[in-house]
């Protein structure tokens, strides 16, 4: 099974992915996203995707200096790869 969860920002989708990969423990593989912002602003700086393995990268960052954008967001196209 597979499962893609989209919605508007700010209404719990890590929480509720977060949330299954406890009850499913090691019989569900994938990745979820997550912002990161600035701990003296707290502006949103990007986002980084983090695996059932544990593995992290960053996704996309507004310093990123990328070929590929997603609004004003470069994007990693390596690491996420």
């Amino acid at each position: 099974m597979k499962i893609f969860l989209t919605r508007k920002p700010s209404i719990d989708k890590t929480t509720v992915v977060k949330k299954l990969l406890s009850l499913l423990k090691d019989k569900a593989i994938g990745f979820w996203t997550e912002e990161f912002r600035d701990p003296e602003t707290n502006k949103r700086l990007g986002f980084k995707v983090i695996t059932t393995e544990g593995e992290t990268a960053i996704l996309a960052s507004r310093s990123l200096n990328s070929p590929f954008k997603v609004g004003s967001y470069g994007v990693n196209i390596k690491d996420f790869e």
